[in-house]
C-alpha cells in the first residue's frame, strides 16, 4: 500500500501545517504531485535541524523529504495504518553503501536508514519519536529487513 484512498470520517484528522505533529507519527501528504505515507522526523544538519519526512511506503520509500519541498497539510493516519518490515533478514549488511529503507533493530527499537530525496545527507530515523542518528554504534551487525511498507491497523471490536 503506497497511500490511503478513503476513511471513514471519524478516523480523519488533518494536520495543519503538516509539521506541528509530534515526531514519529505518520503522515500523508503530497511529495510532488503524489500522496505519499512517511514518517514526521527531525534531520540534523551542521547548523542546526531540519523537517522532514521519512517515506515508509511506495516509489520513495527510505527517502527523506526535508521541510522546503513538503508544503500544506498532511493527515494522520498514524491510528489506521501501521510501519511492516519486508524482504525479511535477519542478515548482514556488508556493503559501505547502505541502500535506502534498511531496517535496523538495536538497543530494542527500530531504525530506518533513509537518504535525502533532493540534495545530499543519509542517516538513521528511530521510527517510534522520529529522532535523526548520522549512525548507530559499531556493535549493530545484524538488520532486519531490506526495505518497510505500511499496512492497515486491524479495526478493534
Amino acid at each position: 500500500m503506497n497511500q490511503l484512498d478513503e476513511l471513514p470520517l471519524s478516523e480523519l484528522l488533518l494536520i495543519n501545517p503538516w509539521s506541528s505533529a509530534k515526531k514519529g507519527t505518520l503522515l500523508q501528504m503530497l511529495v510532488g504531485k503524489k500522496p505519499t505515507i512517511g514518517v514526521r522526523c527531525n534531520f540534523k544538519v551542521a547548523n542546526g535541524t531540519l523537517e522532514g519526512i521519512a517515506i515508509v511506503a511506495g516509489e520513495h520509500m527510505g527517502k527523506l523529504v526535508l521541510d522546503s519541498d513538503l508544503v500544506g497539510p498532511a493527515l494522520d493516519v498514524s491510528g489506521v495504518v501501521k510501519i511492516v518490515a519486508s524482504q525479511l533478514g535477519p542478515f548482514r549488511h556488508r556493503s559501505p553503501q547502505l541502500p535506502p529503507g534498511l531496517l535496523v533493530q538495536y538497543d530494542g527499537q527500530y531504525y530506518l536508514w533513509v537518504n535525502v530525496l533532493v540534495g545530499t545527507g543519509s542517516g538513521f530515523i528511530r521510527l517510534a519519536d522520529g529522532e535523526h542518528f548520522n549512525g548507530l554504534p559499531p556493535d549493530w551487525q545484524v538488520d532486519v529487513a531490506a526495505s518497510v511498507g505500511v499496512r492497515m491497523r486491524p479495526k478493534s471490536n
